[in-house]
């Protein structure tokens, strides 16, 4: 292959066009003028430097696990309050090792989705 054969191979050759607010256009401007960088290889850096796109914290299904966990704590919670407030106390540990309960499987599915391995 010849000199010329290699560079058009390593040009890209997708384009994808993309609209900024003119706030968010002065921003990159500025960007390019203090780094020196231009528009394609600024974005370039900001979207392949990050590497939580390419391995989110947590799954939809995963998300969908929290989500019902959170909402049977918020209950949880409410009959808490509703106790403490009634001045009544009777089943108030039951309902406050529930909560607890709640808490530490979702600090585990945390850990988890994080890639941490914590039991």
């Amino acid at each position: 292959m010849s000199a010329e054969s290699d560079k058009k191979e390593l040009k890209p050759s997708n384009a994808t066009c993309v609209r900024f607010s003119p706030h968010e256009q002065s921003m990159i401007e500025k960007m390019e003028r203090v780094t020196g960088m231009s528009k394609p290889a600024l974005l370039k850096k900001a979207l392949f430097k990050r590497l939580d796109l390419l391995r989110p914290l947590f799954l939809p299904e995963d998300t969908q696990k929290l989500i019902v966990e959170l909402n049977r704590q918020g209950n949880n919670l409410n009959q808490i309050a509703r106790k403490v407030n009634e001045g009544s106390r009777e089943g108030w540990n039951q309902a406050f090792n529930s909560l607890t309960t709640a808490y530490f499987e979702i600090r585990r599915l945390i850990s988890v989705g994080n890639g941490n391995s914590q039991n």
